[in-house]
């Protein structure tokens, strides 16, 4: 059989952005990596944030939603760029995964991007 481990970790990113990562390794019988699945990966730049939830089922399947919040944006105003605060900084999902496992390796199932329409600004 297969051994799984769940590692969470800090990297370091684009712009020097620090990442918190939640991911799962599968090993075969001897040890050695056969697969490996990012669950999760938060951060927080200066106008969003990012995260998933992630559920590990009994029948071997993986669900992850992944979520944005909104903090602000810029515009130009009277010819000046001004940062408008979102009034609504609810996390919005954007992706819907689902995974299988099998023989220790992660199967993507099904892949939904989520449309998030217009974003709402205090005005």
């Amino acid at each position: 059989g297969n051994t799984y481990k769940l590692i969470i970790y800090n990297k370091i990113g684009e712009s020097d952005t620090l990442l918190l990562n939640v991911q799962i390794n599968s090993y075969d019988a001897k040890g050695n990596l056969v697969d490996a699945l990012l669950l999760s990966s938060f951060f927080a730049y200066e106008d969003i944030v990012r995260f998933s939830d992630f559920v590990i089922r009994q029948d071997y399947t993986i669900s992850i939603d992944s979520y944005v919040i909104y903090r602000w944006y810029e515009d130009s105003k009277d010819g000046h760029l001004v940062t408008i605060k979102f009034k609504d900084q609810a996390p919005q999902i954007y992706i819907k995964e689902q995974y299988q496992m099998e023989n220790g390796r992660f199967k993507l199932i099904s892949r939904n991007a989520v449309s998030q329409g217009e974003k709402r600004s205090e005005r």
